[in-house]
């Protein structure tokens, strides 16, 4: 049942609406201010209907009173013909529409019926940012290891400021729904939170996308078009791949961290936002500033707070978690009966190196489920490449492996610390080539580079 409140002292006015309104709604009347917040203060009301003037205040006043004590409630005012300047004052003020005396039966009932379509918009809008909360929420990111346990308590403990966050790891490590947690989990949860991949985007579409255009600024601009800072005011924008910007946008980009404003592509008006930046990269931003393909500035002002999510290899406690949550997702899906995972099929899984993260292993499951007729997953169904090589010994190694020697008396560090660098030189030094040989990421590679001072 629709709940309105109409407050008017004038009797016919009164017997109109009730006549046009009473049989679908639940109606509550007042001729007073004070009578209706007092209805206000005990009722849950969807909808005002109130006449511009009262014995004892104005509609204006009234509608001001009412959406600081309820932004939800939709407010229609009533008014005379030598009162349209206030009435449109009131459209300003919040108000959803107005309507002139004398009432015409059709337009109340159209106007009303609008004012509960978006009521009903309204509320489905708000469920839905519930169901992402939910969806998106810490709980929903599966990991017990202490890594990713601690990685928990930097997300609550940053979620709550306003903080930029820069988030780096290899691709397939969960970097966007990190970032959704973040949003969902802070005060900028009920606006939105929209993300751009700076690497899927030319430079002139990638600058018009970020921050808008103004009509005729452009071939083919044929009316101004707001960017992702505009229509993501008051909530969070993801910008993935920062390290793909270039050296103009990352200006502008600066500007924006710095300042808050900016203007559209083709504009000459400052524009002010309230904008949460998160940002992630799988690139090394350290090594990006010392080569001059990112500025200093810039990745200084997005590190405010970083966080680093490890990848798979390096949290394996996770792998079988991780795995049966999307065995059962994708059984769910695809309406098959898999329980589980033979022990040699999750030993497979938990030795493998797992180069594509969760992502990999996620898009793997969903493979073998699509052709499973079987109720567990056996080694046999698992195709992965290099499955039988040790995790620690991951890629095309032998030219190394045949120039070095075990030692058992050693401990394991020296071991590993001759074998990174045995690896480092066959590669001509190269970082990446080396990291991806080694079956590791960029960062861990050079964080074990300096550990030990292979080099300094």
């Amino acid at each position: 049942m629709k709940r309105i409140l109409i407050i008017e002292d004038f009797k016919d006015t009164i017997d109109l609406i009730k006549n046009v309104l009473e049989d679908d709604n639940e109606l509550y009347f007042a001729t007073t201010s004070k009578e209706a917040f007092e209805i206000l203060q005990n009722n849950p009301i969807d909808l005002v209907i109130t006449d511009l003037k009262l014995p004892d205040t104005s509609g204006l006043e009234i509608l001001k009173i009412i959406k600081n004590l309820d932004p939800k409630i939709s407010v229609i005012i009533v008014t005379g013909y030598g009162s349209i300047t206030s009435a449109v004052d009131a459209m300003k003020n919040g108000a959803f529409d107005y309507l002139t005396k004398p009432l015409d039966i059709d337009e109340l009932k159209i106007v009303i019926e609008r004012a509960f379509e978006q009521i009903k918009l309204r509320n489905e809008l708000k469920d839905l940012k519930k169901q992402l909360s939910k969806n998106y929420g810490l709980e929903n990111i599966i990991a017990r290891s202490p890594k990713m346990l601690k990685l928990f308590e930097k997300v609550n403990q940053v979620s709550q400021t306003n903080a930029t966050v820069l988030i780096s790891g290899e691709s397939g490590t969960g970097k966007e729904l990190l970032a959704r947690a973040i949003h969902f989990n802070s005060l900028r949860k009920d606006n939105d939170i929209l993300a751009i991949n700076c690497g899927a985007l030319p430079e002139n579409l990638l600058e018009s996308e970020l921050f808008g255009y103004e009509k005729g600024a452009f071939t083919g601009a044929t009316s101004m078009k707001p960017g992702k800072f505009e229509l993501a005011n008051k909530g969070t924008i993801f910008l993935d791949e920062i390290g793909e910007l270039t050296l103009f946008t990352q200006v502008k980009l600066l500007r924006v961290l710095e300042q808050k404003e900016f203007m559209r592509l083709g504009g000459n008006r400052v524009i002010s936002v309230d904008v949460r930046v998160v940002a992630a990269t799988n690139k090394n931003l350290d090594e990006e500033v010392a080569e001059g393909r990112f500025r200093e500035d810039l990745y200084y002002r997005l590190k405010v707070f970083e966080i680093n999510i490890p990848p798979l290899r390096e949290r394996v406690e996770d792998i079988p978690l991780i795995a049966h949550h999307y065995l059962k997702m994708f059984s769910e899906q695809y309406k098959k009966k898999i329980e589980g995972f033979s022990n040699d099929a999750m030993h497979i899984l938990k030795n493998y190196s797992w180069p594509g993260n969760v992502r990999e292993l996620k898009n793997m499951i969903e493979s073998i489920v699509i052709v499973s007729d079987k109720p567990f997953i056996g080694k046999e169904m698992i195709s992965l490449e290099n499955q039988h090589v040790p995790m620690q010994n991951r890629g095309n190694i032998s030219t190394v492996d045949a120039g070095f020697k075990g030692d058992l008396e050693r401990t394991l560090e020296e071991v590993e610390k001759e074998y990174i660098g045995k690896v480092y030189e066959s590669t001509g030094r190269n970082k990446s080539k080396t990291a991806q040989k080694l079956g590791i990421g960029r960062s861990t590679l050079i964080r074990k580079l300096k550990q030990y001072n292979i080099e300094k």
